[in-house]
C-alpha cells in the first residue's frame, strides 16, 4: 500500500514537472498566435571589429515597398526572395546581389569585385543605425510575411545575427529594414534600374507606310499553362485580291517557355530602353522605311511604348532588332520541341 502511494506520488510530480515544461521544446512550430523567442540574451551588444570578413542578408520581400523618398529614388522593388552576400578576398570585396522574382524561372544575379574598402561602407550603415544593440535576436510566430536572416562575421571572429520568420512583430525593436541594405547594394554593383518586376508581355508590331499593317509578334506569360509558360503569338493580316492592304488577322499561337519572355529583360537592360520612354518623335522622318513599334509590360502595370519615330538613340535599331530576333528564336525553339 505504501509502496503503490510512493509510485503516485512520483507519478503526479513527474506530470508536474512536464506540465511546467516550455511549449516550445515539445512543438515543431509556434502555437497559433504565440511568439516562441530563441534569442540568445548572451549575444554580445557591442562589436568591436570595423572590419568585415563575410556579409549574408536573406529575405523575403512582398513588394510594393519603394525606396527612399527622394530625387533619385529607386522605383519599387519586386516581390521574392533576395540574398545579399560580401565577403572579403585579399584586397578585394566579393558583392552579390540575387533576387529571385515571384512567377519567373530565372532568378536575377548582379556580382562584382570592388575594393576591399566597399566593406567599410557596409560597416558604416551597422554602425548608423547600431544593429549590435539588437544582436542575438531570434523570433518566430505563426504569421505570415517576414522571413529575415542577417549574418555577419568579422575578423575577430565576432559574429552578428538576426533572425525572425512569422510575421511583422517578429522583427527586433532597432532593425533597419532591408531596402537599407538592398539600396547600397545596388548602387555599389551599378544595378540601378535593372531590378525590376517581371516583364508580364512583349509586343513588336511593323508595318509599311505604303501598305499598312505587316505583322505583330507577341510573348505573353499565361497563367492558365500549367507551370512557368508564356504563348507566343504572330498575327498576319489576310490579304485578298479584293482587299490587298490586308482585312481580317489571321493569328498563330504557340506554348513557350517563360525564359524566352524574361530573355528580353537583358536586352531591355542592355541597351537601357527603360529610359528610352516619353522622348519626343522626330521632326524629320524617311517616308519610305518600316514603321516598327514595341511595347514591353510589366507584371506592375508599367509599360515602356516605344516605336521607331520617337528621338532614340543611336543604338534603337540594333536594339530593336535583339527584340525581334529573341521573339523569332522563342517561336523556333517552341516548335522544335514540338515536332
Amino acid at each position: 500500500m505504501k509502496l503503490s502511494k510512493l509510485y503516485l506520488y512520483l507519478g503526479v510530480a513527474l506530470l508536474g514537472l512536464f506540465s511546467f515544461a516550455p511549449s516550445g521544446c515539445c512543438s515543431d512550430g509556434p502555437v497559433d498566435g504565440g511568439l516562441d523567442d530563441f534569442s540568445n540574451p548572451k549575444a554580445p551588444k557591442v562589436i568591436h571589429s570595423d572590419n568585415i570578413k563575410e556579409f549574408r542578408l536573406h529575405f523575403t520581400h512582398e513588394g510594393g515597398i519603394a525606396a527612399a523618398s527622394d530625387e533619385d529614388a529607386l522605383p519599387s522593388f519586386p516581390a521574392g526572395n533576395y540574398l545579399l552576400e560580401a565577403e572579403q578576398k585579399g584586397d578585394k570585396a566579393n558583392f552579390l546581389l540575387s533576387c529571385d522574382r515571384q512567377d519567373t524561372t530565372t532568378p536575377l544575379v548582379f556580382q562584382k569585385d570592388l575594393p576591399v574598402e566597399a566593406l567599410l561602407d557596409l560597416q558604416d550603415i551597422i554602425r548608423k543605425y547600431n544593429l549590435p544593440a539588437i544582436n542575438g535576436s531570434s523570433l518566430r510566430n505563426s504569421a505570415l510575411g517576414t522571413s529575415l536572416s542577417f549574418e555577419v562575421l568579422y575578423d575577430t571572429d565576432e559574429r552578428l545575427s538576426v533572425y525572425a520568420e512569422g510575421g511583422v512583430s517578429t522583427l527586433p525593436h532597432g532593425w533597419c529594414g532591408t531596402d537599407v541594405f538592398l539600396e547600397f547594394f545596388l548602387k555599389k554593383l551599378d544595378a540601378d534600374g535593372r531590378l525590376v518586376p517581371p516583364l508580364y508581355s512583349c509586343i513588336y508590331s511593323c508595318s509599311s507606310r505604303q501598305n499598312g499593317f505587316l505583322y505583330s509578334l507577341e510573348l505573353e506569360t499565361d497563367r492558365n499553362l500549367p507551370g512557368k509558360q508564356a504563348i507566343f503569338k504572330e498575327i498576319l493580316p489576310q490579304r485578298t485580291a479584293d482587299n490587298p492592304f490586308g482585312g481580317e488577322q489571321v493569328v498563330k499561337q504557340v506554348a513557350v517557355p517563360k525564359e524566352k519572355l524574361e530573355a528580353i529583360e537583358t536586352i531591355i537592360a542592355k541597351y537601357r530602353m527603360r529610359h528610352w520612354k516619353d522622348l519626343p518623335y522626330r521632326e524629320n522622318l524617311d517616308g519610305n522605311t518600316d514603321f516598327v513599334s514595341i511595347v514591353f509590360n510589366c507584371s506592375d502595370g508599367n509599360n515602356i511604348c516605344l516605336d521607331s519615330d520617337q528621338d532614340l538613340p543611336p543604338e534603337y535599331k540594333e536594339a530593336f532588332e535583339a527584340v525581334h530576333q529573341a521573339l523569332i528564336e522563342a517561336e523556333k525553339d517552341a516548335l522544335t520541341q514540338l515536332k
